[in-house]
């Protein structure tokens, strides 16, 4: 994954979904509190008192939340919500993230600012009231071109499964490696509020267990409902909301049961599942998009993607050879050290990171990607797959059919 990017790396999603798993089993089994008896639990005391409980959020908006669902299989996105509410939620974001960034300029300067915090409260007011008219329209329209094209079932006149989601700032995680090898070991979900302060009291806790440690700022996470964070970019709501949908259908199919619950055992089947919510969650948002907005979308190909600083990325991908390097011939001290001086030379550079260590590589990756690394395999063939495919319910009723690579690749040998 290319640094900076909001969403999650396919290897911390999959180790996150395992390890939600586990954090409830901690939670359940407090045990002896004085003599933590597992690395996961005394990871979980370490974020105390900033946890987050996915699975109580998720029963809450299951149980008390009204949900944002999709309630007829055919309906206008559009009926007594008034004409674009999703633009207008998305213009409201766009006014908080300015009045934010103009209260933090006045207060580096010293300058009063009670009056623009005052119109931070209005604005961030008004966000909170269009989310759930937004939601609902979001909802709708999705689910009505979903239905409109096949895609999952009608039961009772109702798509199902139900698009369910919510305007959320998804929370940070705790992410854990081991010192002597990069690899993501543990995960542990905190408050979507979190002072800096607290992110690195929470890293040094957790280090105390000889482990690596990083707070990161996750993006969208596929519970269901879904978190979609909020954006002032409406086109980008459209499409996530789509993404994450993708998912939950994916998870009542063969491709994405072991998936949902962290099972999933083949690194490979988590690419296709990806590959596949991003290639049908594209198609579907484009022509939701285009029925709610009334404006077709330009296409991946004529977008112009906005992407890390190439510097950037060169530098980290150096600096992770050598780290590996050290790493292999066992001076993990060393390799710390370089890691820290490398962080602060890149700072006085104007490339900032807050932490360069095991766990960072692990949640960002190895930088491995660039003009020399060449396509994924799985990410090719499954674009293959939907090239081939008649119809966009054709493509997904096939790979959500699968759960191997292999049978991917004997799909597509067979010229089906």
């Amino acid at each position: 994954m290319a640094f900076g990017t909001p969403s999650l790396s396919l290897a911390v999603k999959w180790a996150i979904r395992g390890l939600l798993g586990t954090a409830v089993v901690i939670l359940l089994a407090v045990g002896n509190t004085d003599q933590p008896h597992t690395p996961h639990y005394r990871w979980f005391l370490a974020a105390q008192p900033h946890t987050f409980n996915i699975a109580v959020w998720m029963a809450n908006e299951l149980i008390l939340g009204s949900g944002a669902t999709a309630p007829v299989v055919s309906a206008d996105a559009t009926n007594g919500l008034g004409s674009n509410p999703t633009a207008e939620y998305a213009r409201a974001v766009a006014t908080e993230v300015e009045l934010a960034a103009r209260i933090e300029q006045l207060e580096r300067r010293g300058a009063p600012a009670d009056a623009a915090r005052a119109e931070l409260t209005a604005a961030r007011r008004r966000t909170a009231e269009l989310a759930p008219i937004a939601e609902r329209q979001l909802a709708t329209l999705i689910g009505g071109v979903a239905a409109e094209h096949g895609l999952g079932w009608s039961f009772l006149d109702r798509l199902f499964p139900p698009v369910r989601f919510r305007f959320q700032s998804p929370p940070h995680m705790l992410v854990v490696s081991r010192r002597d090898a990069i690899g993501i070991v543990g995960a542990v979900p905190l408050s979507p509020e979190l002072e800096r302060s607290a992110m690195s009291a929470i890293e040094q806790r957790a280090e105390q267990t000889a482990v690596s440690a990083l707070v990161v700022r996750i993006g969208g996470l596929a519970t269901y409902p879904a978190m979609v964070p909020p954006s002032s970019e409406a086109r980008w709501l459209v499409t996530t909301v789509a993404h994450e949908w993708m998912h939950n259908l994916f998870t009542l199919r063969p491709l994405g049961w072991r998936y949902a619950v962290g099972a999933e055992p083949d690194p490979r089947v988590i690419i296709m599942n990806e590959t596949a919510a991003d290639v049908a969650g594209s198609e579907l948002g484009a022509v939701a998009y285009r029925r709610g907005f009334g404006t077709q979308p330009a296409t991946a190909e004529t977008v112009p993607v906005a992407s890390p600083p190439n510097r950037l990325n060169a530098e980290l991908r150096r600096v992770r050879q050598r780290v590996d390097e050290l790493i292999e011939r066992g001076e993990v001290g060393a390799a710390e050290e370089y890691m820290r001086s490398e962080r602060d030379r890149l700072e006085s550079e104007g490339l900032y990171l807050r932490r360069l260590n095991q766990a960072f590589f692990a949640f960002y990756g190895n930088y491995a990607e660039g003009p020399g690394g060449g396509p994924d395999p799985v990410v090719s063939d499954v674009k293959t797959l939907r090239r081939r495919a008649a119809s966009l319910v054709a493509f997904v009723e096939q790979i959500s059919g699968l759960s191997s690579y292999q049978e991917l690749r004997e799909l597509l040998a067979s010229g089906r």
